[in-house]
């Protein structure tokens, strides 16, 4: 099952585009017990890094990510947490410089090429690292 990432979390605020998309994920998660479905520790890294780079103090991002965390735990969404065979994975994709990833994608790059090789990702930026990507809608849409 593929793993969701830092658009996915993002999404879970009300008002982001994708905001619909993200709660019928979440729904289609519960409804199908879709057991497989995790999000990557990555993830709640990026976020961090964002919103410190936009200036929010550090328990400003203390209580967004906590709220990101409640609104997983609530459905029971499982999380891969990283470990250091997926940082390696990482800056070697990053050494592979045709690839274009900033770190962070080249972690959830990583996490996703040794978790199961996909990702639920409306950037395309994944499908150049040998990673199967179904954006939010077609994962939504993809029968089951």
């Amino acid at each position: 099952m593929p793993i969701l990432e830092t658009e996915f979390l993002f999404a879970l605020r009300e008002g982001d585009r994708f905001h619909s998309q993200s709660l019928e994920i979440l729904r289609m998660y519960e409804e199908l017990q879709l057991t497989d479905l995790k999000v990557s520790t990555s993830g709640f890294l990026e976020v961090a890094n964002v919103l410190r780079g936009r200036n929010f103090r550090p328990e400003r991002i203390a209580s967004v990510l906590s709220e990101m965390r409640r609104r997983i735990a609530l459905h029971a969404l499982g999380e891969i947490e990283l470990n250091s065979e997926m940082i390696e994975k990482c800056e070697e994709l990053i050494s592979k410089k045709e690839l274009h990833l900033t770190y962070f994608d080249a972690l959830h790059s990583a996490v996703a090429l040794l978790h199961d090789r996909a990702i639920i990702s409306n950037d395309d930026v994944f499908d150049k690292a040998g990673i199967r990507r179904l954006n939010f809608k077609d994962f939504i849409q993809k029968p089951r």
